[in-house]
Formats: structure tokens, sequence, C-alpha cells
């Protein structure tokens, strides 16, 4: 499982969310047992990211791996309940 914690937006993306998603996403995509990838769009206009998130993030994390799937690509952390 990879969480990837963007702070920028890629207009256009595949994910609907940053750029580095696709970046990982590409990188990871000859493995032999591709992880589940998920993007967290969070610290928008320089804003601090505070634990809370993270904690939040984790979880998100944690339920895609006990399901085996991710429920959306892309999330907005501090948009979202």
């Amino acid at each position: 499982m990879v969480g990837v914690v963007e702070t920028n937006m890629g207009l256009g993306s595949v994910s609907s969310g940053g750029v580095l998603y696709a970046e990982v996403c590409a990188a990871l995509y000859e493995s032999q047992q591709r992880p589940l990838v998920v993007s967290f769009m969070a610290g928008m206009g320089g804003e601090a990211i505070v634990m809370k998130e993270f904690y939040w993030m984790t979880q998100k994390m944690t339920e895609a791996q006990k399901q085996g799937k991710i429920e959306k690509r892309t999330h907005w952390v501090g948009f979202e309940e």
C-alpha cells in the first residue's frame, strides 16, 4: 500500500489530484505485485498538514488494505469526513 501526499494539483491528471500520484503509479507499473496507490491532496495553498490529518490518511489506507481495494484514487484532506 502506497499513500502519496500531494501539495500541488495536476490539472488534467488521471487521478483528478496531484502530479506525483501519476509518477508513482508509472514507476510501479511493471512491479510483480503492484501495490494499491492512493493520493491525498493536503496542505493546499501552503497550509500546514496537521497530525490529525495524517491520522485520517492512515485510517483511509488501513481501510483500503483490509478491503484489498481503494475507495477512490484521490482524497481531499480536510474536505472529506
